[in-house]
């Protein structure tokens, strides 16, 4: 079993968990961290709940277009799956921003 994980039929995987764990788990903890801090820190409410759902919307939608067409391009190589890739990208991009506005209209 360890053997495998040295394999190439091991790693095709890798990028989809990269996402998993950083996008996926690391910064959505931060995320929900912060939105807990930020309104004790600053004694203010969050500026928008509104805000914080598409945020978490779009981060959740980029996130599983990465990977599922991730994977599709690392499985068979087809053209179109770089292109939905970087549409994820780009929710997830816009996500983020979301966020950032979001915390920082908090202060």
């Amino acid at each position: 079993l360890s053997l495998y994980s040295h394999t190439e039929e091991g790693h095709w995987l890798e990028a989809e968990h990269a996402f998993i764990t950083n996008v996926g788990f690391v910064s959505f903890i931060l995320f929900g961290l912060l939105y807990y801090v930020v309104p004790l820190i600053s004694n203010r409410e969050l500026y928008s709940l509104k805000l914080a759902k598409y945020s978490f919307i779009l981060l959740n939608i980029g996130l599983i277009l990465m990977i599922v067409f991730t994977a599709v391009k690392g499985l068979s190589n087809v053209s179109y799956a770089s292109t939905f890739n970087m549409l994820g990208g780009i929710i997830l991009t816009l996500g983020y921003l979301i966020f950032g506005y979001n915390l920082l209209r908090s202060f």
